[in-house]
């Protein structure tokens, strides 16, 4: 069942899945709505054999859990039927990078079962269950949508009086796979691979990507600036997800920077990388040093002299903004160059 679970996830989104970094972050806060299909290996006991059904969810995110509301119809073999309702919870994601992406899963409800062949009878149950996710951006027409794939164990007991003979509980597990998307968001288009980015200053508003295409930003400005500034963000220079491998789109932007070095050799610069605050404060810590490290070997690589620039991390230490919404985590995710003399 594990393995079927993980195929599932992988086969449909190919080697990049695990590296490339999604237009998104994790599921966004707010309400959705989840259809999905489903698959039940029903427990022996009740004579009646696996089948496949339906589940639609209605839920709403807060900014690690959410609380959902879901039907759900299930048609075993001899023409078994499950159909009812459930009232759960999810907890997680905890970030954008593929480890942080799994989600833990409970809930409880009712279930009413149909020409089931050990109950003898129609009746209704009350079902508890538990289980474990996986969640991934699958941005589908305009919207920033969600692929979702789960693996849950549903205890079913059967409410008194129990004929003789008939079971007083049932064990099933059930495979379902759907699809996240929220209600009145849409996704935050990313600007075209050739644009070329500009370095700005660290106290500029973060660049609103627009739906319409989006024109190449003027080229970079002098080196003068950067003296002027103190401190300016790498707008542009971006990561394998959870790595300190750059990404090709951050190669324009960090030639640009490495000119502008060059030409003024009396500069020392500190190399700072930044992360958001999703996962774990230590490793974000590590993460930003290498990332430091990473922009700092390029530009030595470039020309520039190894001993005008130091790399220093900061973790998630420094914000620029609430890293409780998408934007915020995104402008927050960054590498600046602050001048030291």
């Amino acid at each position: 069942m594990n393995r079927l679970l993980a195929c599932l996830l992988v086969l449909p989104l190919g080697p990049a899945a695990l590296a490339a970094e999604p237009p998104y972050d994790a599921p966004d806060r707010g309400w959705y709505v989840a259809p999905g299909l489903t698959y039940t290996r029903a427990d022996a006991a009740r004579g009646a054999g696996n089948g496949p059904g339906a589940v639609l969810t209605l839920g709403n995110r807060g900014e690690v859990a959410a609380m959902e509301l879901s039907g759900l119809y299930t048609r075993l073999g001899d023409g078994a039927t499950l159909a009812g309702g459930e009232i759960g919870v999810r907890v997680g994601p905890f970030g954008s990078s593929w480890w942080s992406r799994f989600v833990g899963l409970v809930g409880f409800g009712l279930l009413q079962e149909k020409n089931v062949p050990a109950l003898g009878k129609d009746g209704t149950s009350i079902f508890g269950d538990a289980g474990f996710g996986y969640v991934y951006p699958l941005p589908l027409f305009g919207w920033a949508s969600t692929l979702r794939a789960d693996l849950r164990y549903r205890y079913d007991y059967e409410q008194p009086p129990h004929d003789a003979g008939t079971p007083e509980s049932f064990g099933d597990w059930i495979l379902g796979v759907g699809l996240q998307i929220p209600l009145w968001h849409t996704v935050r288009v990313p600007p075209p691979a050739d644009a070329r980015v500009a370095v700005v200053p660290a106290t500029a508003p973060p660049a609103v990507p627009e739906p319409a295409p989006v024109e190449a930003a003027p080229a970079p400005a002098p080196a003068a600036d950067l003296a002027q500034a103190g401190t300016l963000v790498l707008q542009g220079v971006n990561f394998q997800t959870g790595r300190a491998e750059l990404t090709p789109d951050s190669i324009p932007v960090l030639d640009d920077a490495a000119k502008q070095l060059v030409a003024h050799a009396d500069l020392k610069v500190e190399v700072g990388g930044h992360t958001d605050s999703s996962g774990n404060a230590a490793s974000n810590l590590t993460l930003s040093q290498q990332r430091a490290e990473a922009v700092r070997d390029y530009l030595i690589g470039q020309g520039v002299a190894a001993e005008r620039l130091s790399a220093k991390g900061y973790g998630d230490a420094v914000p620029l903004a609430d890293n409780a919404t998408a934007a915020g985590r995104a402008r927050n995710r960054r590498v600046e160059l602050k001048v030291l003399s």
